[in-house]
């Protein structure tokens, strides 16, 4: 017999959209033959920008995803450069509009930004939540950097920091205005903070659209 309900399904990175699209529909069928599913099941799927072609989103598509997570973390090319990203504004962009050719205008889907990198000031972060909220996803998780030691990142850092020429991380001031100004500037844009801390914003207009997964954290 199948056992409990589930509501939510959700392939995290890594960048599970390397995988071959026959391996997701492996998984996918595995879990259903185990597990009955919500008729308003949320499926999502995490991807990077550049990685995928329009034919893979529509195997998606067809195969039950019904959610991309788009991992954005920038639209400053110079600020993908320090992160070590191989994406590019542009990529972002038509990454964007093969979602909405596939999944239609109203998909389903939420952008991932990291603040406090290297090289980024306020001006550049005010830009990519322009550029983000701009595109209306109907969610968006925006995360701050953590260097931590022993980490790829956190060892290339402590290397590169000592070099004169390599981007410092913002100072406190920065990051204390970047923190304000995300909340306040989001919400006038009609994104509702939940879950606590500054990390997730979900678009309202989207509630009326979407699943009723946030609906513990909005009341």
């Amino acid at each position: 017999p199948k056992q409990s309900m589930l509501s939510s399904i959700y392939f995290g990175g890594g960048t599970p959209s390397l995988a071959p699209i026959e391996m997701i529909q492996e998984i996918l069928r595995r879990i259903m033959n185990k597990f009955n599913m919500d008729v308003n099941a949320e499926i999502t799927m995490e991807m990077d920008p550049g990685t995928f072609t329009l034919d893979y989103l529509q195997s998606l598509k067809d195969s039950g995803i019904n959610r991309i997570s788009l991992g954005v973390q920038s639209f400053d090319d110079s600020i993908l450069e320090i992160m070590g990203r191989v994406h590019r504004q542009s990529d972002i962009m038509d990454a964007i509009q093969m979602i909405r050719q596939v999944y239609g205008d109203t998909a389903n889907v939420s952008m991932d930004l990291i603040s406090g990198v290297p090289g980024l000031t306020p001006a550049k972060w005010i830009k990519t939540l322009e550029m983000a909220s701009s595109l209306k996803p109907s969610h968006l998780s925006i995360y701050d950097l953590q260097v931590e030691d022993g980490t790829v990142f956190g060892t290339w850092f402590n290397k590169a920091t000592l070099n004169s020429a390599t981007p410092t991380l913002p100072d406190e001031d920065s990051v204390a205005f970047m923190y304000k100004f995300t909340a306040g500037y989001l919400k006038s844009k009609g994104f509702e903070h939940y879950e606590g801390m500054l990390v997730h914003f979900l678009r309202i207009e989207s509630i009326i659209t979407s699943s009723t997964h946030y609906d513990p954290f909005l009341e």
